[in-house]
């Protein structure tokens, strides 16, 4: 049976007491109405977990007793949002950590129009909240349609995106520029190599992110040298690549609950390296980056994410000691890779 109040315990009356004196000062009236069948030590506001038909109560839930609040304003908005937050306080209040509702109505009378919201009060054994959404108080909800503001208050939680983000993956790179021999002519063989990458990104609220990426290619060359006398000509087995690493910009964005989506750029240090025989060359220049990755929420901390990039790298002619390369020279490279992401 229904009763306008909570148990008699004193610390679940002052609760509902202060939500009443709230709402008068505030110029609304509303009525809180729950049965019980068993009560705890209150628990901040913020612990309440929502369950609608979207996210189903989980299985280790139990049900300690029921709650409707009917809210009465002008505002449709404050109707809706003064019934979310007294319902979240109420369950608060009697110790319970998760609130499911059952029903949303609104109904129009000669007085005004009224918002009532009906919903089942639960305790969660183990505190299991892996498939709810948190409330972060003030509750800021604009909708002017009832039966959609907790469900678009669980989009905007459940959209959320990672604030930090770091990531490793390792695939495949495709040379896609000009390479030529030490004599001049066109190398024509294997262009491809591994290409792996890590790095950290800052994803700012409104999907602005800020980054540092260390990316590394690698390729086997088989280059055939002439012999300065004799009408033959050796083969000379060689390890090329580059390390490129430099802040990055970019957007992203969270489609559902288990997919986010984020482009990149950026332009950074970068040094080309060849290795054969014991030798090594090296050379310093500049280069530049551009990325779009997917990725897969898997947890509330690990994901697995995917990413096409195109790297550029530049030098200058005379460190090439080269004068016919129009001012500069270059190696550009397209990567496939994929990776675990860890997110915080």
């Amino acid at each position: 049976m229904l009763h306008p109040s909570l148990p008699s315990q004193t610390g679940i009356r002052s609760t509902i007491a202060g939500l009443a004196a709230a709402c008068i000062l505030c110029g609304c009236s509303s009525r809180i109405y729950t049965t019980l069948s068993e009560a705890g030590a209150p628990l901040p506001a913020d612990s309440v977990r929502l369950f609608t038909e979207d996210l189903p109560r989980p299985a280790a839930s139990r049900k300690i007793g029921e709650l409707t609040i009917s809210s009465s304003s002008e505002n449709a908005d404050e109707r809706n949002r003064e019934a979310v937050d007294l319902a979240v306080r109420a369950t608060a209040g009697i110790g319970g950590d998760a609130l499911s509702v059952t029903e949303q109505n609104e109904t129009a009378t000669s007085n005004g129009t009224t918002y009532t919201l009906s919903a089942d009060l639960l305790r969660i054994d183990g505190r299991d909240t892996s498939a709810t959404m948190r409330f972060d108080p003030p509750l800021r909800l604009r909708s002017k349609h009832p039966a959609k503001v907790i469900r678009r208050m669980n989009d905007r939680q459940r959209n959320r995106l990672p604030r930090h983000l770091f990531y490793g993956s390792a695939g495949a790179g495709f040379v896609i520029s000009d390479l030529y021999t030490i004599d001049g002519a066109p190398y024509d063989g294997s262009t491809a190599g591994i290409a792996y990458n890590a790095g950290y990104d800052y994803c700012f609220a409104r999907g602005f992110t800020l980054g540092l990426r260390y990316a590394c290619f690698r390729m086997k060359a088989e280059l055939s040298i002439p012999h300065p006398i004799a009408p033959i000509s050796s083969v000379l087995r060689c390890n090329i690549g580059t390390h490129y690493a430099a802040p990055e910009a970019g957007y992203s964005f969270r489609v559902g609950n288990k997919f986010m989506f984020s482009a990149l750029a950026g332009i950074g240090y970068v040094n080309y390296f060849e290795r054969m025989e014991g030798t090594r060359f090296s050379l310093d220049g500049f280069g530049t980056h551009g990325i779009v990755r997917a990725t897969l929420l898997l947890s509330k901390r690990l994901d697995i994410g995917a990413e096409v990039g195109g790297y550029s790298s530049y030098f200058t002619s005379s460190a090439l000691e080269t004068a016919d390369f129009d001012g500069h020279a270059g190696i550009k490279y397209v990567s496939i890779a994929m990776g675990l992401h860890l997110h915080f």
